[in-house]
């Protein structure tokens, strides 16, 4: 708790008119000159007070109240017109009055060490205004008189300003990134949101690659701050070109292709006279060559893109989830395999998926329940489930690699060239006549073929609104 010294506005009526008085708070003035002073009554700022003899503090935002002191009249002849029993009431919006308590004010002993009394502290409550209103003084006259009234104020006390974590006008909960490679680089594409800092995460989402699936802008990197695009270039004796991806897929004189399989490339760069491919390799390694630069850890690095595919492009084999469309929100990634509601759930909230990243070459079932009730088939990304009528009912998942050939017999788009994939066979909805069924969903295989008759009609309440299309994948 601390106490301020500030300029305090009292508000008071004299003989009708309504004046801002100042009344300075000092912490070691205890002998005062002038007090206010009021032989007047008036109708008080709380109707339940009536007239009398009254002060409005009015401040100019919310303060969180703690100890009210008070300084009764003190000058020499006059202390006996000091306040005796006084009420204090408190306004938290400015117009309504709530009580705080009824007290006794001592007469000043007319001393130059008085000291005054803390009579009432509001611990802390946020009020806009305390009303102080005078009953009577200590000789029964007509007139009553005040020195000084502090307020302590708590500093530390927030106004309706405290964040989901706790923190006066804080910024709230953080989006942290998972950083599962550990170099302070999260992966933008799994988030969470927490107050502080969760194990293995991060506060930016800059790293792609965070699941060690490099891309061929890191790996050209590693090759060109080493100098090795400098004897492997255009022209070089053994063929190997690295200022490119498209030319080093091409591979060199030596291994080919085979270059970017098991671990041809980081012994290429590392022994001399490799003999892993067709031929030894005459001459010194490469790393011998460029003055040994490329390390330990850019060879791992080298050696994770190859194992990985070789990709031009960083890329994860992991599908991810998110709880909110346009992939934003809480999300996880998974793995290829089979995950009943227990192993779901722990890593996902249940019923809250919305939209969803599946990399080219799986097929991601989504189910209503543990792998039973509806059920709905994806190979593509999808930025809101809610387009598919399956947003927030997903318990369980399966994930399983697919051919590019299964991926076309799976995939085509509605009118609006969104995915749209099979989970229940039209014709389930399509009865003897050829007719929809009023009130059905209904969503087609993809490759499958309907023909209607003349005389087709779709009923009334049914709507008709997928499009079936060539797959070009």
């Amino acid at each position: 708790m601390t106490y301020i010294n500030k300029i305090i506005f009292i508000l008071l009526f004299v003989g009708g008119f309504q004046l801002y008085v100042l009344s300075q708070c000092v912490d070691d003035t205890n002998y005062w000159e002038n007090s206010w002073v009021s032989c007047e009554t008036r109708s008080n700022p709380n109707p339940l007070r009536g007239n009398s003899y009254w002060i409005n503090y009015q401040f100019s935002q919310p303060e969180a109240i703690t100890d009210i002191h008070f300084w009764n009249a003190n000058k020499t002849g006059e202390s006996a017109t000091g306040a005796k029993d006084i009420i204090i009431d408190y306004s938290i919006d400015g117009v309504n009055w709530i009580n705080e308590g009824f007290y006794t004010l001592p007469q000043a002993n007319e001393s130059n060490n008085y000291e005054g009394v803390t009579l009432a502290n509001l611990n802390g409550q946020f009020v806009q205004k305390i009303l102080v209103t005078i009953q009577n003084n200590h000789n029964n006259t007509n007139c009553v008189s005040l020195a000084e009234v502090k307020f302590g104020i708590d500093e530390n006390a927030c106004y309706e300003g405290l964040d989901a974590c706790g923190v006066c006008y804080g910024p709230g909960v953080t989006k942290w990134y998972l950083d599962a490679d550990n170099d302070r680089q999260g992966n933008p594409d799994i988030n969470l949101l927490a107050c502080n800092q969760p194990l293995g995460y991060t506060s930016n989402g800059n790293d792609p690659c965070d699941d060690l699936a490099f891309g061929w802008s890191e790996i050209s990197t590693i090759f060109n701050s080493n100098g090795c695009t400098g004897c492997h270039g255009g022209g070089a004796a053994g063929g190997l070109d690295l200022r490119t991806y498209e030319a080093a897929m091409l591979g060199g004189s030596k291994c080919g292709t085979n270059i970017f399989t098991a671990d041809n490339l980081v012994r290429i760069i590392t022994e001399t006279g490799y003999e892993g491919c067709t031929s030894p390799i005459a001459g010194q390694s490469m790393n011998d060559r460029v003055g040994g630069n490329i390390d330990a850890e850019e060879l791992a690095m080298i050696q994770a893109w190859v194992n990985t595919g070789a990709a031009q492009n960083c890329s994860s084999n992991k599908v991810t989830l998110f709880a909110d469309c346009d992939f934003s929100g809480i999300s996880a990634a998974f793995t290829e395999g089979i995950y009943p509601f227990s192993d779901f759930t722990a890593q996902f909230p249940n019923d809250q998926l919305s939209s969803i990243t599946i990399p080219k070459g799986y097929r991601v079932t989504l189910y209503q329940h543990d792998f039973s009730g509806i059920a709905i088939e994806l190979t593509a990304d999808d930025n809101c489930l809610v387009d598919n009528r399956f947003s927030n009912i997903t318990s369980s998942i399966k994930i399983e690699a697919i051919s590019e050939a299964e991926i076309c017999d799976n995939v085509f788009v509605d009118l609006n060239n969104r995915p749209i994939f099979i989970y229940r066979q039209a014709s389930e909805y399509i009865n003897s006549n050829g007719f929809i069924e009023p009130g059905a969903d209904i969503i087609y295989r993809a490759g499958s073929f309907l023909e209607f008759n003349i005389g087709f009609e779709v009923k009334q309440g049914a709507q008709f609104e997928a499009l079936i299309e060539q797959c070009n994948q």
